[in-house]
């Protein structure tokens, strides 16, 4: 049961007007900070700037502390806009901005403050719909396969392999549980890992797509997907047989396609650690820094034990120039794995870090 929570988002320096004569309005900074019944909240929350089509404008986040802020805005005074807040524990909440709240900055024509203080009350969901909605469904299509006896011991079977590490074996198994069950789901979900496993990308492909096709509800075959991408991508973009303009583009499209796989699959179970980790680790390869911190701090949030995550973090704090962040995440991974590989490698990169940062 789900206790109620009033949430207060407060803001607080720059913002734009909203009604009046039609101009562009420039907004330098946004910044708020959540609460929880009157405490800062300690979780992320996303809070979007959207237009009245839904289209969003900005995005900001509370990252480790309940403050987060929007930069460099532009809006259209003739325009709609709101503050919206979506949280899958939390009803959705919209906060119309009103032009009569905003005042054009006397000395700097189109840039705009924003007046006073702006409130917004967000509800937790009430416990009744909680219960209504229960676990996920599986899907009919699985509920009334049929799977021969032959099938599921072959699928055993496979499992054992898998365990001992003979994965040519487990994959036999498998493709001839498949075979005698063309709508096995689940034998489709651990033979796609195994193609993946094995770098055999377009039969890894083939049955996960058939996996999500019995049962689209569940982000499992639409992870595996995704991490089937990013991997392709990543092996074609080390191969040092060149990088030209054409393998360029494959990398790039193969990235994409990761991060629609992994979208979808957290609009299935948004709360997810390694689903957030990996759309995390796909949005920082396309260039999304922002929302792939927001991933991943929220994996590791709910999973203390990702450390990989940290790695990317590390990465996309070096190329923003977040260097006592960078010093963070070197601190803790090397806290929690003392024989890392790399250990010798972060050492020497957080000791340039600190000594750039001295006065």
């Amino acid at each position: 049961m789900i206790p109620r929570i009033i949430f207060s988002v407060i803001f607080f320096l720059a913002a734009g007007s909203l009604i009046g004569i039609a101009q562009e309005m420039y907004v330098p900074s946004l910044s708020g900070r959540v609460l929880a019944d009157g405490r800062p909240v300690t979780r992320m929350v996303e809070v979007r700037l959207e237009g009245m089509d839904a289209s969003i404008v900005a995005t900001a986040h509370t990252l480790g502390n309940s403050e987060f802020t929007f930069r460099d805005v532009r809006l259209q005074s003739t325009q709609n806009y709101y503050l919206v807040i979506r949280d899958p524990d939390y009803q959705e909440t919209r906060y119309r901005l009103y032009y009569q709240d905003f005042e054009e900055d006397t000395l700097n024509k189109g840039i705009f403050t924003h007046i006073g203080i702006i409130t917004i009350n967000m509800e937790s969901i009430p416990p009744e719909k909680d219960l209504i909605e229960g676990p996920k469904a599986v899907s009919v299509r699985q509920l009334t396969a049929e799977i021969p006896e032959k099938a599921r011991k072959e699928y055993d079977k496979a499992l054992e392999d898998i365990a001992a590490g003979d994965g040519k074996s487990a994959v036999e198994r498998l493709e001839k549980a498949i075979q005698l069950a063309p709508e096995y789901y689940n034998a489709l979900n651990k033979l796609g890992v195994e193609y993946l496993n094995d770098r055999r990308y377009r039969k890894a492909e083939e049955v996960l797509n058939r996996a999500h096709d019995i049962d689209p509800n569940d982000p499992l075959p639409l992870t595996n997907l995704g991490v089937l991408y990013f991997r392709e991508g990543e092996e074609l973009a080390s191969d040092k047989s060149g990088k030209d303009a054409t393998r360029l583009k494959e990398v790039e499209a193969l990235n994409n396609k990761a991060v629609e796989a992994l979208e979808k699959a957290r609009l299935l179970d948004p709360q997810a650690p390694r689903v957030n980790f990996y759309l995390g680790t796909a949005l920082y390869r396309v260039g999304s820094y922002e929302r792939a911190e927001v991933l991943l701090l929220n994996a590791l949030e709910r999973d203390g034990t990702l450390h990989e995550a940290r790695m990317t973090l590390l990465n996309i704090y070096t190329r923003l120039k977040r260097y006592d962040a960078a010093l963070e995440q070197i601190t803790a991974y090397l806290k929690a794995n003392p024989e890392a590989p790399q250990r010798e490698q972060l050492e020497a990169f957080r000791d340039k870090i600190k000594e750039a940062l001295e006065p």
